[in-house]
């Protein structure tokens, strides 16, 4: 009987409090009806216009990404032609295959193919590039400097291999 008595006491004590702070809450005075400072509607044209902006920027930082593979790519191609495959270590010989030649599951080949009459000077000849990929939808972009941006959609399937050419 004594744990059913300081129950109810401890109920009590609990209803009293909560009235004390309901009671208190509603003697304050909000106002909600201002939106703060650092909300500014958006009407749908400045949306778009913001929309259109990140994507650019997006679209400029995946085309720097994919500048800097490039290159990193054609460094280390050249390395591993003057220094040969012989005598790196076992990764180094793993690494040649997978990444600068024409092995494996899935992968994406893409050839800028350029053609001698319509090259720049200083362009140098066609990049290969060889990407193994998940099974997926993909779009392939690529472009030179003072050129217009090329897209290609491809659909891989496990086990696909696709070769992507660029006429730039």
């Amino acid at each position: 009987m004594a744990t059913l008595a300081s129950l109810e006491h401890s109920l009590r004590q609990s209803a009293r409090r909560g009235r004390e702070v309901l009671e208190r809450a509603s003697r304050r005075k909000v106002d909600w009806g201002e939106l703060p400072h650092t909300y500014t509607p958006v009407a749908d044209e400045d949306r778009a216009v913001y929309s259109k902006k990140t994507m650019e920027e997006l679209q400029e930082a995946f085309s720097t990404i994919t500048e800097f593979m490039a290159e990193t790519h054609i460094h280390c191609k050249r390395f591993y032609d003057s220094v040969g495959c012989s005598q790196g270590s076992n990764i180094e010989k793993k690494h040649v295959p997978r990444y600068h030649k024409h092995i494996g599951a899935t992968k994406i080949e893409s050839s800028s193919q350029l053609r001698q009459h319509g090259r720049s000077q200083g362009q140098g000849p066609p990049d290969d590039f060889y990407m193994e990929v998940a099974p997926g939808l993909y779009t392939i972009s690529a472009s030179r400097p003072g050129s217009q941006q090329q897209t290609q959609m491809i659909d891989l399937d496990p086990g696909d291999t696709v070769s992507v050419t660029f006429n730039l």
